[in-house]
Parts: C-alpha cells; structure tokens; sequence
C-alpha cells in the first residue's frame, strides 16, 4: 500500500489505478478470449456472426468495470438506500404492467431491451 494511503488521505486516480486486481482482470479477458475463439470456431472461421459482437460487448464492459472500480466506494454507499427504492418500484411495476416471458410475468419492456428488476434486486441484498 502507498504511503498516501496509509495517511487516509484520498488516493489519486492513477494510484487506484495501480491497485486494482490485475490477475483477476487477466483472467476475465483469458476467460472472454476463449469465450471469443469458440465463437469464432462455431462460426466456420468467421468472426462476424457472434465474436465479434462478444468482443464488442466485451471491450465496452472493462471499461465500465473500471470505471466502476474507481469510483470512491463512500459514492457508493450514498448510492445504495435510493438504489434499493428504485428496485423495489420496478418489482412493484413489474407486477402492474410487466411483461410475460417464457411463462411467467418478470420483465419490464423498455423498447429497445426488457429488463428483468429481481436481478437487480439480488445485487441490492
């Protein structure tokens, strides 16, 4: 740990930066990069179908991971209470105008994608 951070002092961005866990993020990108191989194999050599769009998908969430993970985890904790109240209102509309799927009414219809609320709400717990 950085003298800075001994002090209780706020580090700075690069110094969260160099903190992060990076044999789990190395890891995460082995695990997408064979996760893209074998897409690009079940594709008869061609990246267009799925890898390409995993990779995508892929690249755009490290970036918000980080983002994430550098964030003061106090910003965090102010978060939490507004976003527990937010979860529950969208179980609750979930139950007045949720969308049924696969048998069993769980998604909110948003247009351009459905969301499912109870998995947000396992993070909140």
């Amino acid at each position: 740990m950085t003298s800075s951070l001994r002090l209780n002092t706020d580090p700075s961005i690069l110094q969260k930066f160099q903190l992060l866990n990076w044999g789990l993020i190395a890891l995460l990108v082995v695990i997408a990069g064979v996760g893209a191989a074998s897409l690009y194999s079940a594709a008869a050599a061609n990246l267009a179908p799925w890898a390409n769009r995993h990779l995508v998908r892929f690249a755009v969430c490290v970036v918000i991971m980080l983002t994430i993970a550098l964030i003061d985890i106090k910003w965090w904790y102010r978060l939490a209470w507004p976003a527990y109240g937010a979860g529950l209102a969208m179980l609750i509309a979930v139950e007045a105008m949720g969308h049924v799927g696969m048998g069993a009414q769980r998604w909110i219809d948003l247009g351009f994608m459905q969301l499912q609320p109870s998995e947000l709400m396992k993070i909140a717990v």
